[in-house]
């Protein structure tokens, strides 16, 4: 599912969760996630932490909890850190985004296309969606995929 691209996001692949941490996606959840904020977010396959600026994430306690990090070549294929304005620290092959939303490689095609729509609304027609009460920036799902905000902005613009 896509997910929205804050200022600075650390980007974590779920695989790598299953994988390398004690309990899996679940007690990382429990452990770390649920005290990142609520600008965070979680879908199927990757979760998100959000921060103002990308030099506020611990990476060293990432490494710590088991994930790869190489210092030297500032590099993982564990996580991956995007800024809004300056683009992805270094590349992974598993991440995919339109500079609003990312999503996973994996993310269904019907959620990935509709995403790629998303990143040609304006930001007025954005702000009209915020003024309408409703959030613009919500994760996108099978669930929503023709209900989310920004899917029926897009309907009302014909695009």
């Amino acid at each position: 599912m896509p997910i929205y691209l804050t200022l600075a996001s650390l980007i974590i692949d779920k695989d790598a969760i299953e994988k390398k941490y004690k309990g899996g996606i679940k007690q990382f959840r429990d452990d770390y996630f649920k005290k990142q904020g609520d600008a965070s977010q979680e879908d199927d396959e990757v979760f998100l932490i959000a921060r103002m600026n990308y030099d506020e994430f611990d990476l060293d306690e990432l490494v710590s909890m088991g994930f790869e990090y190489d210092k030297i070549r500032k590099f993982s294929n564990d996580f991956v850190i995007y800024q809004r304005y300056q683009g992805y620290l270094w590349q992974v092959d598993w991440i995919e985004d339109n500079s609003v939303f990312g999503w996973h490689s994996k993310t269904n095609a019907q959620l990935s296309n509709k995403a790629k729509m998303f990143g040609e609304i304006t930001m007025n027609d954005i702000d009209k969606v915020f003024e309408s009460g409703q959030d613009p920036f919500i994760p996108l799902t099978i669930e929503n995929v023709n209900t989310h905000p920004l899917s029926r902005l897009l309907e009302m613009t014909n695009k």
